[in-house]
């Protein structure tokens, strides 16, 4: 009987035909696994070395951007123009005191630079002390909130020094005056230049607050290219007969129109920071918008298919109704031989209030 007689188990037969309606899932291959999970690896690998490449060597170049920005860009061209002359008169100084009538040699040659170097420690000291100057009475006159552009005024003591100093260099030696010339023009170019210089410096530090590095990186590129462009063109425009006088006196016409740019900057320059800090409030106002929408939108939860082991677990943790009951009592042997008492379950439909 025990071998041979149907089981009667009611979860041992429930879980029989889960089993057999829903064939068990293979496992997956630990292969497979372990190259995708490798193939991925290397993915992100690559597309984060691709990310930090960029961001390291494209990201830097958007300090140029800067300098599209009216009050700095054309305060920087001033400059660079500046500093671009340096280039001409250091270039020219070996290049003319080497020739006839001066033949100096490599020694007092670079004792030539002195008088410059003297200039640029000079107007260096002055600028600091007139830039420090003009920012006092801007405070006075409008509190903390001045406009950046009161340091500019004090640059008006170095303009008119820079094409002198250029002039006065260019003219000594191409005519071939006494050496002391030429070394007192360098000395006014570079007294005139510092007093700039220091004063632009200055102003790029309080035009945008917190982005003057970035700032001043844009401005040595710009000044670094035109050196570089003057330093090569010196040397072939004195030979092609242009000499030291015309040359140099081309540098100061363009020092000279390019001064203009400071008063521009400082009559039109509060009007230009203005539309930019609108320009960056609208900026912000449409990010902060964007992010509060994308925050308030929130995907709709959507009623997943159970899984097929999930229902093979609930089929048999799930008992289903029997079709008899079973007595209380232990089980007695019934005289027709069957080994269970089968009770109907008695219909109480009738006994429900309505």
């Amino acid at each position: 009987m025990v071998l041979f007689l149907p089981e009667t188990s009611v979860s041992l037969k429930a879980r029989q035909a889960a089993a057999l309606s829903s064939p068990p899932i293979p496992a997956p291959s630990t292969t497979s696994v372990r190259s995708r999970s490798t193939s991925t690896l290397v993915k992100a690998g690559i597309l984060f070395t691709l990310k930090q490449t960029l961001k390291h060597t494209i990201q830097p170049l958007a300090a140029i951007l800067y300098l599209l920005f009216p009050p700095i860009g054309l305060t920087a061209l001033y400059s660079s123009i500046c500093f671009a002359s340096l280039y001409g008169i250091s270039t020219t100084t070996p290049f003319s005191f080497s020739e006839p009538p001066y033949k100096f040699d490599s020694l007092t040659i670079s004792l030539l630079y002195l008088p410059s170097c003297v200039g640029y420690m000079l107007g260096s000291v002055c600028g600091g002390y007139l830039s420090d100057r003009e920012l006092r009475h801007a405070k006075a006159r409008y509190g903390d909130n001045y406009p950046p552009e009161a340091r500019l005024r004090s640059a008006r003591w170095g303009v008119p020094l820079i094409p002198a100093g250029l002039l006065m260099f260019g003219w000594g030696v191409s005519r071939w005056d006494h050496v002391a010339v030429p070394l007192i023009g360098g000395f006014i170019f570079g007294v005139g230049l510092m007093l700039t210089n220091g004063t632009i410096m200055a102003f790029f530090a309080d035009v945008i607050p917190g982005q003057t590095a970035s700032v001043v990186a844009a401005f040595n590129l710009m000044r670094n290219l035109l050196a570089g462009l003057v330093a090569a063109v010196t040397i072939p425009a004195i030979k092609s007969g242009l000499q030291e006088g015309w040359f140099l006196t081309i540098l100061a016409v363009l020092c000279t129109i390019s001064s203009l740019s400071l008063e521009t900057v400082q009559r039109l320059g509060p009007y230009w920071r203005q539309r930019r800090e609108e320009r960056v409030q609208n900026a912000r106002s449409e990010a902060a918008a964007e992010r509060s929408m994308r925050g308030s939108i929130r995907p709709a939860t959507s009623v997943s298919s159970p899984s097929r082991a999930h229902s093979v677990r609930s089929v048999t943790s799930e008992r289903p109704i029997p079709l008899y009951t079973l007595p209380s009592s232990p089980i007695s042997p019934d005289p027709q031989g069957s080994s269970l008492s089968q009770v109907p379950i008695k219909d109480d439909t009738h006994n429900v209030k309505s």
